[in-house]
């Protein structure tokens, strides 16, 4: 009897800890103080100077870990902590300037990119919108290397922050691409810019000790950089 009993224990025990896993999972929406927003403004559309792709349109995070709160305020519940290079839309700005910690910025209302459910308020002083990259004076890597989801992808820069790249799939080119851009920089984020119109932005982490990390979105995904001086 006694090993019929423990059996019943654990699956009650377990069907708690998936019930409170998921309650907690789910409360990034609960209490969330929401700005009265037109249906227009939902794709971010009215708050100016994101970046816009055929997708989606996004700020940012530029800053390590930075709060995602419930409400727009320091002494709010925080929602989650933003890691750098994560994108967010930002939906609403709240009117007015604020000093924080001697830091100015203003409250803005964000979705998160990659998660729909998840929004709350966070200090645009750590977000990067399109007019925060600058060119970066002089760039110290000939060249970068990334391989992820099987390819293989090479930016061959210049120390005047100009680069090309081609990309390699399964040992042989993949086309004969010549494309081209600016290396730009906001805070610890690099922004490979290129010449032409494009939908598939590239973004990475520039690291204290001076190395290249790939954004947060490719983390999960066994992504490699190797940067060649």
């Amino acid at each position: 009897m006694k090993p019929a009993i423990s059996m019943k224990t654990n699956i009650i025990l377990s069907a708690l800890v998936l019930f409170f896993a998921c309650s907690k999972s789910n409360d990034t929406s609960i209490n969330v103080e929401t700005p009265d927003l037109q249906k227009e403004c939902l794709s971010g559309k009215c708050v100016q100077r994101q970046f816009e792709t055929a997708y989606q349109r996004f700020a940012i995070i530029t800053g390590d870990m930075v709060n995602l709160r419930s409400k727009p305020s320091v002494t709010s519940r925080i929602i989650m902590r933003l890691p750098v290079t994560r994108k967010v839309t930002v939906l609403y700005v709240k009117p007015g300037e604020v000093t924080i910690g001697g830091i100015n910025g203003r409250w803005v209302f964000a979705r998160d990119a990659a998660d729909l459910n998840i929004q709350g308020w966070l200090f645009d002083h750590f977000l990067g919108y399109t007019d925060c990259f600058k060119n970066v004076e002089q760039w110290k890597f000939k060249e970068i290397r990334v391989i992820l989801g099987g390819k293989l992808t090479v930016y061959r820069c210049g120390p005047n922050g100009r680069f090309e790249f081609s990309q390699t799939e399964a040992g042989r080119k993949k086309s004969s691409i010549s494309v081209a851009g600016d290396i730009v920089q906001c805070n610890n984020v690099i922004w490979l810019r290129k010449d032409t119109p494009d939908d598939h932005l590239i973004f990475f982490h520039l690291l204290k000790n001076g190395k290249l990390e790939l954004p947060d979105q490719y983390k999960d995904k066994r992504g490699i950089v190797i940067t060649n001086r």
